[in-house]
């Protein structure tokens, strides 16, 4: 792990604001909801062995924990249930899962998973502001989960990979992207700064909305969005459906899209994630998204992971 060290005392805090875990000699203790830390960076392997390592059966609550962890060779240690969007505190204790990785979004009931007497990982990588720090955290998973060297060197082909093209300064001249659909009566867009916008920018793009928020979405009227990505050359469509989407299907569903340039000139790019492990795989693999908005930009479609062209 990293040297950046201050103090053992110091790490070994953090380590125990990580974990909140009862039972045998292991300590008790509760996360800071606001607590954001770059986990690979602040915990050795001598702090983690106060809660010990390499689990053998882990139980997760979201399938991109799952992901990870087929990544790294594991998969077989994996309890899944992620299908749940609060997991039945029984159905974990009969699992007789020896660890369990919580994703701990604020307002999450935790104490009552903290009573199994089994050791909890309240996972906060979503807090993450690069899709690189994200990712980063495999290498305090990786630990958890006894391939700490296999997680490192994948961490290492990650960071080589995710380098930004030679992109012109002048934003007017970057090809911009447009995403989703109306969901009720907002109209989520990625705000410049958020790590999808960060990797659209390291592809050689860029996103149409301006915006002072560092991160996350941007919650949107339609007649905002119309405004301001009328032109957009790119649209990025993320769906679920049985039948892969057609652009008559948008259309159908609201008449506003088909004013939109992209869908007029064709270049609206579909994942149906009822099909494709989009989000399995891409906050742990964000060089992997950043390889298909580089292969939209340059038109090379066979190419595409995650995404094809919607007609």
């Amino acid at each position: 792990m990293t040297t950046r060290l201050f103090s053992h005392s110091l790490y070994a805090v953090l380590l125990l604001a990580l974990v909140a875990c009862q039972g045998g000699e292991r300590t008790h203790a509760s996360a800071d909801e606001n607590l954001q830390l770059k986990y690979a960076e602040l915990i050795t392997d001598e702090h983690l062995a106060l809660i010990g390592g390499d689990y053998q059966r882990v139980a997760v609550d979201a399938s991109v924990y799952k992901g990870l962890m087929e990544m790294l060779g594991v998969g077989d240690k994996c309890i899944d249930f992620s299908d749940q969007m609060k997991p039945d505190v029984e159905k974990i204790a009969a699992s007789k899962a020896d660890l369990l990785l919580i994703s701990a979004y604020e307002g999450a009931d935790l104490k009552k998973y903290e009573r199994l007497g089994i050791p909890v990982v309240q996972c906060r990588d979503f807090l993450e502001t690069t899709a690189l720090g994200r990712a980063e955290w495999m290498r305090y998973l990786g630990r958890l989960w006894g391939v700490a060297e296999r997680a490192d060197s994948l961490f290492t082909v990650i960071e080589g990979n995710l380098s930004p093209l030679d992109v012109p300064q002048n934003k007017e001249s970057r090809p911009s992207f447009l995403f989703d659909t109306i969901y009720g009566a907002v109209w989520y867009q990625p705000s410049p700064e958020s790590t999808i916008g960060q990797l659209v920018t390291m592809a050689g793009g860029t996103i149409p909305f301006r915006s002072e928020q560092k991160g996350g979405s941007l919650a949107l009227s339609k007649e905002e969005v119309l405004l301001n990505a009328r032109d957009a050359d790119y649209w990025i469509v993320r769906y679920m459906g049985k039948e892969d989407m057609t652009l008559a299907d948008l259309a159908r569903i609201n008449p506003i899209y088909a004013e939109f340039q992209a869908f007029k000139e064709g270049r609206v790019f579909g994942c149906n994630t009822s099909k494709v492990p989009f989000y399995d795989e891409t906050p742990f693999r964000p060089d992997w998204l950043l390889d298909d908005f580089k292969h939209i930009i340059k038109g090379n479609n066979d190419s595409l992971r995650y995404f094809k062209k919607i007609y």
